[in-house]
């Protein structure tokens, strides 16, 4: 099962945005993509019928939620920061401290049958949100820039507003493709991406 869950990141397409919308785009590709064992392996854990847009964000919303004091030991797993652009391992990933040792984690704890129901949900959860951080490319860059949240951004369209490159490349873009500027609370929009 271990290879299906790998085929969940090998079968996502880069995607525009990061925020929740772009998190629930990677996830909505990725099930769209996955064989139908590996689906039923996701039911099995999560339920049947459950789409992975559903807990795609799940890793941001407690680490930013009322009890994120909780989960502050995982904000080193949504990024491989590297000095030089060319992410090594050994360096970049001491005792498995970034998004690919936690891919490499969250793999193993979503097959280990021994574990109770409740931490293998939550394995998922994370192994659904990391692929989508995985393949945000300002979560793998030069850590003093802070993944791109030192850099200021003037942006001549999303209301000229100003922001960082990390938020204009999380959310902005994908609102100013939607034409909105800004999005519609709870509206799902991520669809969008066939029109792309």
């Amino acid at each position: 099962m271990i290879f299906y869950l790998s085929v969940i990141a090998a079968a996502v397409p880069a995607a525009l945005a990061w925020g929740p919308d772009g998190h629930a785009v990677v996830a909505q590709l990725s099930q769209e993509r996955i064989k139908d064992e590996t689906q039923e392996a996701i039911d099995a854990i999560m339920g049947e019928g459950v789409p992975m847009y559903n807990y795609s964000s799940w890793a941001d919303d407690i680490k930013y939620g009322p009890d994120g004091y909780k989960w502050r030991w995982s904000s080193p797993l949504h990024f491989a920061d590297t000095p030089d652009c060319r992410f090594r391992y050994s360096r970049d990933c001491k005792h498995d401290r970034c998004v690919a040792g936690a891919l490499k984690n969250y793999s193993r704890r979503v097959v280990d049958e021994s574990l109770p129901l409740e931490q293998r949900q939550e394995a998922l959860k994370f192994i659904v949100h990391f692929v989508g951080d995985a393949h945000q490319p300002l979560h793998a860059g030069n850590p003093r820039d802070l993944g791109g949240n030192k850099i200021d951004v003037d942006l001549g369209f999303a209301r000229h507003q100003h922001t960082n490159l990390h938020s204009t490349w999380d959310s902005a873009l994908l609102f100013e493709f939607q034409g909105r500027g800004r999005r519609a609370r709870g509206e799902p929009y991520w669809t969008i991406t066939e029109k792309a």
